[in-house]
């Protein structure tokens, strides 16, 4: 069945910016789009992908016209600044905005100019170590797994899955200590607004690492 002709037809993301379905036609209804600046599965370390963001409400607002209405889930907000900002600054200007140069901008704007290209490297870092998209129970199991294939070793199915789990727990670890380590070398040359740059860069990583680890 049709919907009624004052329905408004919102088209979601996937969860984490990436929005799969939009409209190819627009069949004379008001079209927009719910996207997430963050997700209840991750709700306590941020996952900065503000240029997926934008690259993907430019495409629905301007290529599909799905420019009715927006609206961002940013769940506690104070997790998810960048990706909320960015959404902003989309909806308000999507043809003239310059993500890249809005990310730096923002970057500058909260620790200063030197730093601000090592926070956007970390931030980087931070987004690649949750790429599977994983809450924090399923990313506990994961860890259990993986410690359990090194304890006790073995073959079969069961053993290469649990190895597959050992090998991505590997690479968020290594990708996660990258980005501590470049955050401790950023430090001295950081211009700090109300302990920004612990709150929102050094914390999230830590407790990103510390959760990974075994």
């Amino acid at each position: 069945p049709q919907p009624a002709e004052d329905f408004l037809l919102s088209w979601p993301d996937n969860g984490f910016g990436r929005i799969t379905t939009l409209p190819t036609q627009q069949e004379g209804y008001r079209h927009g789009i719910y996207v997430h600046a963050g997700f209840w599965l991750n709700h306590l370390v941020q996952d900065p992908y503000p240029l997926l963001l934008a690259q993907e409400m430019k495409r629905a607002l301007l290529a599909h016209k799905a420019d009715q209405y927006c609206l961002v889930n940013g769940q506690t907000v104070r997790h998810f600044l960048l990706n909320l900002e960015m959404c902003s600054a989309v909806c308000f200007d999507p043809a003239q905005l310059d993500a890249e140069n809005f990310y730096l901008a923002w970057a500058t704007r909260y620790v200063g100019q030197a730093a601000a290209p090592n926070l956007i490297s970390i931030y980087s870092l931070l987004h690649k170590a949750q790429d599977e998209r994983k809450g924090y129970v399923e990313l506990l199991w994961d860890v259990q797994v993986a410690q359990k294939r090194i304890q006790q070793g073995g073959g079969g199915e069961e053993a290469e899955w649990a190895e597959e789990k050992l090998v991505h727990t590997k690479r968020r670890i290594a990708q996660l200590k990258m980005a501590q380590h470049l955050a401790e070398q950023t430090v001295p040359l950081v211009i700090d607004q109300a302990s920004f740059f612990h709150d929102q860069v050094i914390l999230p990583v830590t407790l990103l690492l510390q959760l990974n680890q075994f």
